[in-house]
């Protein structure tokens, strides 16, 4: 799984479990917003995925947003996540903007996370890897169901790692 959709994931879960069991009011809560950014940092996984180093450098916004009943009980979290990266290896560069947003029910079971998770682009503009469209995860059976291209989460980074490699 990839490393920006599978902290997506974790964090969701987590936010779920976290939360307190009744609601205070009954409209929309945004309840967290934040930009995170990384300089030069080692890309640890991508590094394994291509057999050197590859290097991150990204901004990343996030808003999380929690949807009330009118009887204040929590019916979904909805998380906007939009981001711009640059990878960098020893011999080229892949760029990226993307942007995904998440969304939980907690009452359904389900997690959906829809939009661009990953679509780096090389030097000469051509897409090295892409995924996008619509993911759909059940929390109890852990079924996940994938609508739209997954080089992603195929495990397909040939591409990707062809244009950063020495």
């Amino acid at each position: 799984m990839i490393r920006r959709t599978g902290a997506l994931f974790a964090a969701a879960l987590l936010l779920v479990a976290l939360m307190p069991s009744a609601a205070l009011a009954a409209r929309p809560e945004v309840v967290f917003e934040e930009t995170f950014s990384a300089e030069n940092e080692l890309a640890f996984g991508m590094s394994q995925e291509c057999g050197f180093d590859v290097y991150i450098t990204e901004t990343v916004d996030v808003k999380e947003t929690h949807f009330f009943d009118k009887n204040g009980q929590l019916r979904k979290i909805r998380v906007h996540v939009m981001g711009d990266t640059l990878w960098s290896g020893p011999a080229g560069e892949a760029f990226e903007h993307w942007v995904v947003n998440v969304s939980i029910d907690p009452i359904a079971g389900t997690e959906t996370v829809a939009g661009n998770r990953w679509n780096a682009h090389g030097g000469g503009g051509g897409i090295l890897i892409n995924g996008s469209g619509r993911v759909v995860i059940e929390f109890e059976s852990g079924e996940m169901t994938v609508r739209g291209p997954s080089d992603d989460l195929d495990g397909n980074f040939t591409a990707f790692c062809a244009a950063l490699a020495p």
